[in-house]
């Protein structure tokens, strides 16, 4: 329960500063100085850069976020599944961006230039702490055999 409550928080932070950003596109304010600021910046490619415009950014997300989906639903502990909701719910918002505006909306930077917004912190963040738990079970399940 208290995995559903933090990834809530999450999206609602996320939202709430995209809106933000929308209203006040010339935003620029330092939050920890000369490291982190608030903005507001487009960010029209693909995620981590990758060239997925158009209906090839929307297939690759709907696949990914299926997949995950699914993937969740078999995962037994609980903190895995909110983590794994997590990432999907970060995609789901910055693919609800590009269809709403046509690209995602990015809300901090960090100098010297790299700017994301929180639905990147739960994808990075929950793949980051997802994949050491995938491969510490893949290596238990072979010793098992």
């Amino acid at each position: 329960m208290l995995g559903v409550i933090v990834v809530g928080a999450f999206v609602v932070l996320d939202r709430l500063t995209k809106v933000f950003a929308l209203q006040h596109p010339t935003l620029n304010t330092m939050l920890v100085p000369h490291v982190v600021s608030l903005t507001s910046a487009v960010n029209a490619v693909g995620p981590l850069g990758l060239p997925l415009t158009g209906e090839l950014f929307f297939i690759f997300s709907f696949v990914v976020a299926a997949l995950l989906f699914i993937f969740a639903l078999f995962e037994e502990r609980r903190s895995s599944q909110a983590i794994i909701f997590a990432i999907v719910v970060g995609i789901l918002s910055n693919t609800i961006d590009r269809m709403s505006y046509g690209y995602a909306i990015d809300v901090l930077r960090v100098t010297p230039g790299l700017v994301f917004n929180i639905a990147d912190l739960l994808i990075v963040g929950g793949f980051i702490i997802l994949f050491p738990r995938l491969v510490s079970q893949l290596f238990r399940g072979e010793q098992q055999r």
